[in-house]
């Protein structure tokens, strides 16, 4: 019974069910444009400024994450292994090896899994911090235009002039 209703329910979506395509805009009309942009070419650099401050984007994160296994060190100064969150990047993992309850007087397993939980986010975005960093010190940029010269001649010319002489003209920055 329940094959019936379902054959039937499929056959009369499939007949009555509208297409779902919809009329395209005509050509040149504003709503014609492409719906995913287009890339930008790969020859194009990033402006010189953006390593600068991509590196400190990379040192402002590593140093928020490690600042809350820090807090967290302080935090819970009875727990087992905390002195091992001051060592950045594996500290926290140092400290999640040694995970339980330690001289607390009301520690529960809930307790030990978020301070686990804590830790293993703290230790990731420390190396998200110095991941970024990497990128900040391996990434092109665009080249700073070269300095122009201090004595530039643009043109030269020579004209004939009356009684038979000539003059010479030069243009440019002195």
């Amino acid at each position: 019974m329940v094959r019936t209703w379902s054959l039937l329910a499929g056959a009369l979506t499939l007949l009555t069910g509208r297409s779902a395509l919809a009329e395209l805009p005509p050509p040149g009309s504003p709503d014609s444009r492409p719906l995913i942009p287009t890339a930008a070419p790969s020859d194009e650099y990033p402006p010189p400024g953006t390593r600068t401050r991509l590196a400190l984007t990379g040192l402002g994160v590593f140093g928020v994450w490690y600042g809350v296994a820090v807090a967290q060190s302080f935090g819970w100064k009875d727990a087992p292994g905390h002195e091992h969150l001051l060592i950045p990047v594996v500290g926290p993992w140092m400290t999640i090896a040694q995970a339980g309850c330690g001289n607390e007087t009301d520690c529960t397993s809930v307790l030990v899994v978020v301070r686990s939980i804590i830790s293993g986010i703290a230790s990731v975005g420390q190396l998200g911090g110095l991941a970024i960093l990497g990128e900040a010190a391996f990434m092109r940029s665009e080249r700073p235009q070269p300095k122009q010269a201090a004595v530039r001649i643009q043109s030269v010319s020579v004209v004939p002039g009356r009684n038979n002489s000539w003059s010479v003209g030069v243009s440019g920055a002195f």
